[in-house]
């Protein structure tokens, strides 16, 4: 399928995944807006990529819609409320889309697709293949990004005439918070900074296994950082009382956007895998990244300066903190 891309003035693409799927997604949009720079951009994600996604510049509009069935659908400045999938559904079909491209590839998705209209192309894997005009088989072991990519082949692009580049929409706004929040805690320029991020998509590091990597490496490195949600505080207040050494407790106090400006500080994260791995690589920060069940080959951090460590188990609590001190002493990153 060749398109020619005057002639598809509305476009709409899902990804009702992760928020790091949807990151994973940036390139595919940067090169859309070169190829049809005219063409209207619709976006449909998941709350939890709201924040990743929502206000990303080559786009023109994003539907919101959160676990609760509850889409918010932004545009001209004007946020309305649809409740329910069937909500979503008849508010694709009224737009009359003239492409769909499914990233997502599930039965859900696939017949979203179907209702916008128009020309569909998607990642499928068993019946959902019949919901799209083109599709791309879904491959285990290829990397998201370049199923993503190959997905442009369907409609006539060449991927590879193109530069990959990831795009987040951090700005001043977040940069000013992290440099006064380094301020306030006095946090020098040539010191040097490691940060553990306690719990992502992939799982969760157990409270002995944070205490241990933290006074291994408040050895090491200047200032030790805990990263995390809300959901993390209790576990963060144990840690802090049990560690030997001095931690600095910042879970839940930043949003993903002023942890990707906080990334450009520091010299290496250590992270379960999940959407600080991949805000890590946008920002060329180094990342040791922790994997259970998932496949590194395929969500893993795309590029960029990083390791890879996955438990033998499938259970990312089996990883011995000796496997990952071995890591950072491989000179994995220079400290400032």
């Amino acid at each position: 399928m060749s398109l020619n891309f005057e002639q598809q003035r509305k476009i709409l693409l899902i990804n009702l995944g992760s928020a790091s799927e949807v990151l994973l997604t940036t390139p595919v949009l940067r090169i859309l807006r070169q190829v049809a720079g005219d063409s209207h951009f619709v976006f449909v994600a998941d709350s939890e990529a709201q924040e990743i996604i929502g206000t990303n510049s080559d786009l023109d509009e994003v539907l919101i819609k959160d676990q609760e069935e509850i889409l918010e659908v932004h545009k001209q400045g004007k946020t309305t409320i649809v409740n329910s999938f069937k909500g979503l559904l008849k508010e694709l079909k009224a737009r009359k889309f003239d492409l769909v491209i499914d990233f997502t590839g599930s039965l859900a998705t696939g017949l979203a697709a179907v209702v916008a209209g128009g020309k569909r192309v998607g990642l499928a894997s068993g019946l959902t293949g019949l919901c799209y005009n083109k599709k791309l088989t879904v491959e285990p072991n290829l990397f998201l990004v370049e199923q993503y990519l190959q997905l442009l082949t369907k409609l006539g692009i060449e991927p590879a005439k193109y530069q990959t580049e990831f795009k987040v929409a951090i700005t001043d706004k977040e940069e000013d918070y992290v440099k006064r929040l380094l301020e306030r805690y006095r946090i020098g320029e040539e010191e040097s900074l490691v940060a553990i991020n306690l719990a992502d998509q992939e799982g969760q590091l157990t409270t002995l296994q944070a205490v241990q990597l933290g006074d291994w490496l408040a050895e090491r490195y200047d200032r030790v950082l805990l990263l995390g949600g809300k959901e993390e505080r209790y576990q963060v207040t144990q840690i802090v009382n049990k560690m030997k050494g001095q931690a600095l407790n910042l879970v839940g106090n930043l949003t993903r956007l002023e942890l990707g400006a906080l990334l450009k500080e520091i010299d290496l994260v250590i992270t379960p895998n999940g959407i600080l791995s991949h805000l890590a690589v946008v920002q060329e920060s180094a990342v040791i990244s922790l994997f259970g069940s998932g496949e590194p080959g395929r969500v893993g951090p795309y590029r960029g300066n990083n390791l890879v460590i996955k438990s033998s188990s499938d259970d990312l609590e089996e990883i011995e903190v000796e496997t990952i001190t071995e890591f950072v002493e491989m000179n994995l990153v220079e400290k400032h």
